[in-house]
């Protein structure tokens, strides 16, 4: 059900300030927010089963992340997005670049020092994120955790229904996407 309404409804760009191709010219990024499910909504584009259970799953990677990390007080969300990245035709199966370079959450990561500054313009009061992922037929897209492409500490295969959580500044990236289209509730707390 999230997983149509994304592939139907995310806006291009959306998530990424207007970028159709923010990470890579090979896929196109499109995203929905809580609120523009709801407006879906209000226009009778989709039933609210879909948005609320945007909301259900949501809260359910919050509590489990917590959990997880016994963290205490409980976190707050800071945003929720079902994003999804999607190959364009032609593009090559054999690439490569990332779908999302290396990264921090919450930091300015260089990759030449290894260093990851919490500073602006990184969202640095993101503690802790997660993505559970809304399907698995596709191809490449693995989240990777590691310094680099070059410098993979782990790799995580996609599937319906996995979630991943990790610490604000904990080092990610997404390896390119071969095949398909790929989508997830990703989500950042505080």
């Amino acid at each position: 059900m999230l997983f149509q309404m994304g592939h139907n409804f995310s806006v291009k760009g959306d998530g990424y300030n207007g970028k159709e191709f923010p990470m890579t010219k090979y896929e196109l990024f499109k995203g929905l927010s809580p609120s523009g499910a709801a407006k879906l909504v209000e226009n009778n584009q989709v039933k609210p089963d879909a948005p609320r259970l945007m909301l259900r799953l949501a809260e359910r990677v919050r509590a489990y992340v917590e959990a997880y990390f016994e963290l205490e007080p409980e976190l707050y969300y800071s945003y929720t997005h079902l994003a999804c990245r999607e190959t364009l035709p032609g593009s090559p199966e054999t690439r490569d670049d990332m779908s999302h370079a290396v990264h921090g959450d919450n930091c300015n990561y260089n990759l030449e020092t290894g260093e990851c500054i919490k500073k602006k313009p990184a969202y640095i009061w993101r503690d802790y994120s997660a993505v559970l992922y809304l399907n698995d037929d596709f191809d490449g897209g693995e989240f990777i955790f590691g310094r680099s492409k070059d410098d993979i500490d782990a790799t995580i295969v996609p599937r319906c229904g996995r979630v991943v959580g990790f610490s604000g500044d904990s080092l990610h990236g997404v390896l390119a996407l071969k095949k398909g289209e790929r989508c997830v509730l990703a989500l950042w707390f505080t």
